[in-house]
């Protein structure tokens, strides 16, 4: 067993990531965390493949986000995490970064059991046009497989347009 205290930050997009890293930057203070791995997963895209395909073309390779695009929210993630511990005036834990491919919860899975982490800290996705169909329930999914305390980093409430603010 890993003698180090470890958390899996899941990120997914560059509108949560500031929020899953604060939440990680907090939880990390209050379990005395050493390590954080950030982890953003490159999933295929299959709403963009269907339609190329609805439109008629024969061959379409996967559409997936680039690895540079991926990096760059690792990027944005970190310097998330670094301010959210300075602000909370708490050490900065050693920080790993992983960039994987593939389906998303089984990505989270072998990070955590690679690391031998004790927490994942997801974001709460936003509600979808297409619903679960595509962006399938990846808090559920994780939580069935894995017994590491899992916490969600909630979003801050959706403003719209002309909506006033406080």
């Amino acid at each position: 067993m890993n003698s180090e205290r470890v958390i899996v930050v899941a990120v997914e997009d560059q509108n949560t990531a500031p929020i899953v890293a604060a939440e990680a930057a907090r939880i990390a203070a209050e379990r005395d965390t050493r390590i954080v791995v950030l982890l953003h997963v490159r999933e295929r895209h299959p709403v963009i493949s269907a339609i190329f395909s609805a439109v008629g073309y024969t061959y379409v390779p996967p559409v997936m986000e680039s690895e540079e695009d991926g990096m760059q929210l690792l990027d944005l993630a970190e310097r998330a995490l670094r301010a959210a511990c300075a602000a909370l005036g708490q050490p900065l834990p050693v920080i790993r970064r992983v960039l994987a491919e593939g389906d998303v919860t089984n990505a989270i899975e072998l990070v955590v059991a690679e690391h031998q982490a004790e927490g994942i800290v997801l974001g709460a996705r936003r509600s979808h046009a297409f619903g679960g169909r595509f962006h399938h329930d990846v808090r559920a999914r994780v939580a069935a497989h894995l017994r590491a305390p899992l916490h969600l980093a909630a979003q801050p409430p959706e403003r719209r347009v002309g909506q006033m603010t406080a």
